[in-house]
């Protein structure tokens, strides 16, 4: 919220009918003059400060600043209307135009507590945000109030600095009195940084009590549907996202959001009509389209997925990996491994990062049986997913399957030494090492592997007769004895 606004809301029932039909006068004027320049201006000069409030009430920007440099080509010292032509280049975003007025009149009275307020907040808008905190402290030790304490608020989120932000601001509520227009920035603020802080019952509490001052907003019952929807309280999520397009029919957030919410509850048929109806009002959406194409790869029509998927990935303008990764799993469903794989490789040549592209690169790629392209996207895989265990058992599989064994054990001990307390880590290493005949090793490995998982013993009976020969399968029972009494499997 623009907490600016609260000075000048959109509602102009203040203003007398003389002041409107001023306005009218005026606007006729401007029209007028571009024919006939020489047109006398047609209102009284006492009564411009006024028209120009008016304009900005009632966002006729243009016309208030004409009326601005009109009245400064006659008044050029007039600080009160050149602090009005750096509110209307604010509200019209020019906030640098406007940060130089400001700076001039806060040059000539540095005591000027309100054109203070107006820099620190043009500067904040300008992302300048310790110059910002700089301005606002100093106006705090000459006029201490709750609306600059607000701003302070809300400079030292945007610095991360985000304890001290939620003290500020509950300070504020627990002033008195607190006016209620600045009540409800606060509450809208706690809401925010609680909900950037993922304290969703926080901010679920301070975004139901802003409802008490605008059961209307489309933003909040966003909010709320959301904070619903991620503590898990999806009925109550989509009874929130109703209302937010009962308020907004339009709003194709919402109706991904209540698709979401409905999906969660297994509840297909309407997560593809909420999903549908938000689609229906924006095509473009990549989280749409993808959500759509979910939908339809989940009941087997992959065709109809490919199309959304597809979609998704031309409407995207931001870093979204999940439609390529769908799609590639679309066209391996299909059957389609030569469209799957160069997905892939045009997917790694916007995300070169990403393992999960790189696992699904190796994996197609095995399929097709592009052996040293697999095995360098497995490399990858690895690397960039800091040698997470479940990647790097995959690859060693790989290579076992290729019989390249001592590759496979080199690949599964470069582990980091927390990962070493994983069982599969070790029954692999174990199943590696007896095939290489090491067997003191993959007896050792066997054992590490049975007191960190007791249960991969029924493993070990169904797969190691067919990697030992009896004898040494018999010799393996017996020196497991002593550690499978210990754990109670005999």
């Amino acid at each position: 919220m623009n907490y600016f606004d609260s000075e000048y809301d959109n509602n102009d029932d203040e203003f007398g009918d003389d002041l409107k039909e001023s306005f009218r006068r005026y606007f006729e004027y401007l029209q007028q003059r571009k024919n006939d320049p020489s047109l006398e201006f047609p209102i009284d000069f006492d009564k411009v400060e006024d028209l120009i409030d008016y304009c900005i009430v009632n966002e006729h920007f243009k016309e208030g600043l004409e009326l601005c440099d009109y009245y400064i080509e006659h008044y050029p010292y007039s600080t009160s209307v050149w602090q009005r032509r750096g509110i209307i280049l604010m509200h019209t975003r020019n906030f640098k135009q406007a940060e130089e007025i400001f700076r001039q009149i806060v040059h000539q009275d540095p005591s000027d507590s309100e054109t203070n307020f107006l820099l620190s907040y043009v500067c904040y808008k300008q992302r300048k945000f310790d110059e910002s905190l700089q301005i606002i402290d100093k106006l705090l030790i000459a006029d201490y109030n709750e609306e600059y304490l607000l701003h302070k608020a809300i400079v030292l989120k945007k610095l991360g600095r985000i304890d001290e932000s939620e003290s500020i601001l509950l300070d504020i509520l627990e002033s008195n009195p607190v006016v209620n227009e600045l009540k409800y920035q606060v509450y809208e603020e706690l809401a925010t940084l609680y909900f950037s802080k993922d304290d969703y019952r926080r901010s679920l509490k301070y975004f139901t009590k802003c409802l008490e001052y605008d059961v209307f907003s489309e933003d909040l019952w966003f909010y709320i549907g959301v904070i619903n929807y991620e503590l898990g309280r999806y009925y109550s999520a989509i009874d929130a996202f109703r209302n937010c397009v009962s308020v907004d029919p339009y709003s194709s957030r919402a109706f991904l959001f209540m698709g979401h919410s409905y999906f969660q509850l297994g509840r297909l048929k309407q997560a593809y009509e909420s999903y549908f109806q938000g689609y229906e009002i924006n095509k473009d959406s990549v989280h749409l389209n993808y959500s759509l194409g979910l939908i339809f790869a989940i009941m087997g029509d992959y065709f109809r997925a490919e199309k959304y998927f597809k979609d998704a990935i031309s409407n995207s303008k931001l870093k979204f990996i999940p439609p390529y990764l769908a799609l590639i799993l679309t066209y391996k469903h299909k059957g389609n491994l030569n469209s799957a794989i160069e997905v892939a490789r045009k997917a790694l040549d916007i995300f070169p990062t990403s393992f999960e592209l790189w696992l699904e690169r190796a994996r197609v790629s095995g399929q097709l049986n592009l052996i040293s392209e697999a095995i360098e996207s497995y490399k990858n895989a690895v690397s960039f997913s800091d040698k997470y265990p479940l990647v790097v058992l995959e690859f060693s599989k790989f290579l076992v399957k290729l019989e390249r064994l001592s590759e496979a054990k080199e690949v599964l001990t470069t582990l980091r030494n927390g990962d070493y307390h994983n069982a599969e880590i070790h029954f692999e290493l174990a199943k590696i090492d007896a095939r290489l005949r090491h067997y003191r090793s993959s007896l050792g490995n066997l054992k590490k592997a049975l007191f960190y998982d007791s249960s991969i013993y029924s493993r070990f009976l169904e797969e190691f007769p067919s990697i030992l020969n009896k004898k040494i399968y018999q010799y393996f029972c017996r020196a497991l004895s002593p550690l499978l009494l210990e754990l109670g499997l005999e």
